[in-house]
């Protein structure tokens, strides 16, 4: 993939807040389909090692304890946009920041899917600056 389909979302909200809903509208709608007013968005962080690219997808779980799947929550600080890192969301290439990056790729298990709720992943950043 090209540098062009790259996406950071958080560095370009500070830095263009003109055009970036245009340019990136489409991903958007993608990455945060709608969630009715009892779910939330869980990361499925797929089974890796290494260097390994970092994949994982967006989930819609009920609020309900005893409905959602077990998860653990990440508390991290953002910290700076760059340098950042790639990591596949629901199949798409983006750029996460280097801290969330570095916390994935060791909180990733070596052969099974392990559930997380990561504000900067599970939160569309878009729609929350923009409302």
């Amino acid at each position: 993939m090209s540098a062009q389909n790259d996406v950071d979302l958080y560095s370009q909200l500070q830095t263009d807040d003109t055009g970036f809903l245009a340019m990136f509208a489409h991903l958007v709608i993608d990455l945060y389909s709608p969630l009715r007013a009892d779910e939330m968005r869980v990361l499925a962080l797929h089974p890796g090692t290494g260097t390994e690219i970092i994949e994982c997808h967006l989930e819609h779980q009920k609020r309900d304890a005893y409905a959602c799947t077990p998860y653990e929550a990440l508390s991290y600080t953002w910290g700076p946009p760059r340098p950042s890192w790639h990591i596949l969301l629901n199949g798409q290439r983006i750029k996460a920041r280097q801290n969330l990056w570095y916390a994935l790729s060791r909180l990733r298990n070596e052969s099974s899917v392990r559930y997380l709720w990561v504000d900067a992943l599970c939160i569309n950043q878009v729609r929350s600056f923009t409302h």
